[in-house]
């Protein structure tokens, strides 16, 4: 089924771009990225993407620091994503957050969209001025399916940031927070998988677990009260 989606998205792309081959403007690449190009990027309108490009915006024309690659990615629209990849737009262009189209991707949990960045080669180590990864990204955020698929793909689960953290402390933090989502549950339950891996890491988590149970127990006694989690 996913081989069928795949040709499908594929020979849909390839349609756009055989279309697209008269009649283009020439591209100014000095003019901002217009409204147009945002609400249809925002809204997963290939369609009207195609248009405006072959009406002569730029591949890389920029919206508040944005390039039209990092809002696709971001909002998960994996088509235009393709498009615009096929189109020229740099697969690894920071923007003014210092984060790549595929940090915006796996933040947000568009798990298509790291997919076809991925398979365009794609820099799973780039990272943001603080160290941040794409994998850290979607730790942090507690988008498990997309940390499997980077760590698959080749993605460093040791990497650290400048302070030092990691994606294990990263998946820690969710869990141990004041209300944990199920996906963090099973999260956390995956990394202590991969920490298997490397004892330190292990043996880091469940102390960390252990000293904020420790405090949920202290403040309870002094209140009175338990702190359920759910």
């Amino acid at each position: 089924m996913k081989h069928v989606k795949t040709t499908v998205l594929a020979t849909g792309i390839a349609a756009l771009l055989l279309s697209g081959c008269q009649g283009k403007k020439e591209v100014d690449p000095n003019k901002p990225q217009s409204t147009e190009m945002t609400m249809a990027l925002v809204r997963g309108d290939v369609n009207k993407v195609k248009n405006l490009l072959d009406s002569g915006e730029f591949v890389g024309a920029m919206q508040e620091g944005r390039t039209p690659l990092s809002i696709a990615a971001m909002n998960g629209h994996a088509d235009i994503v393709q498009l615009l990849l096929a189109r020229g737009a740099q697969i690894n262009k920071k923007d003014n957050n210092d984060m790549t189209p595929l940090m915006h991707a796996a933040s947000n949990g568009k798990l298509e969209a790291v997919k076809i960045l991925i398979a365009q080669k794609a820099d799973l180590e780039a990272t943001t001025s603080m160290g941040e990864t794409a994998l850290m990204g979607a730790v942090g955020h507690g988008y498990v399916d997309v940390a499997k698929y980077l760590v698959e793909k080749g993605a460093k689960i040791d990497a650290k940031m400048n302070n030092g953290r990691d994606v294990f402390m990263l998946g820690w933090e969710r869990y141990n927070g004041p209300l944990p989502k199920s996906t963090d549950t099973v999260l956390y339950k995956w990394l202590k998988e991969e920490a298997k891996k490397n004892p330190a890491k292990i043996k880091q988590m469940d102390s960390a677990t252990k000293a904020a149970n420790a405090m949920v127990n202290e403040v309870e006694a002094k209140t009175g009260g338990p702190s359920k989690k759910k």
